[in-house]
């Protein structure tokens, strides 16, 4: 065969394959504008879905939700109220090294901040646990709710988040959690 017919078509096909992936972007566009959903208010919990029915007797925290930031938790205290502190806890708070944030460091956040953040956070609730999905660094938390206790040697095994147990109290699950290592700030201000 002559080489310019092959070089021909050889170029042909390629215009036409890039022709074929150029348009494609663009079928699979939707048609016109989409409405955006506004934005959650900053330090506010906000639900993105719909309550689906689950079967649980209590409620259903199933779904993805988006936390504001928590800055410093002393501010959520009622008015007149202060937070508590171990005598170890109030020496580490006076000594605190901002320098030494986890969250700086790309470590865990732990419990708490990995739920007030401004990154989706995702429950998946059962009857036998409640599972806390965080898109940030790809943690997850459980708490489980089927009645079981605390291991006995969970004190050896300290973590990022513990280890937790939880129960309903109607409509509340109270989490009970220990074992949690001694470098988790349960906010950023170092508390």
């Amino acid at each position: 065969m002559n080489k310019r017919f092959v070089f021909s078509v050889v170029t042909a096909a390629i215009v036409f394959v890039f022709s074929i992936m150029a348009t494609s972007p663009a079928a699979a566009q939707g048609r016109g504008a989409q409405p955006r959903k506004p934005k959650p208010p900053v330090g506010a919990w906000w639900y993105k879905g719909d309550p689906q029915p689950s079967g649980l007797t209590h409620a259903d925290f199933t779904g993805v939700w988006f936390g504001g930031s928590m800055g410093d938790i002393s501010k959520l205290t009622l008015p007149g109220q202060e937070l508590v502190f171990t005598p170890l806890g109030a020496e580490r708070y006076k000594n605190v090294d901002h320098a030494k944030d986890p969250n700086t460091l790309c470590l865990p956040p732990g419990p708490s901040r990995m739920v007030a953040r401004a990154h989706p956070t995702m429950i998946v609730q059962r009857p036998d646990v409640v599972a806390i999905l965080s898109e940030s660094e790809h943690i997850f938390r459980l708490i489980y709710t089927d009645g079981r206790g605390h291991p006995p040697d969970a004190y050896d095994y300290p973590a990022w988040y513990g280890y937790s147990v939880g129960k309903w109290e109607g409509d509340t699950l109270v989490a009970d959690t220990i074992s949690i290592n001694d470098k988790t700030w349960l906010d950023s201000d170092g508390h």
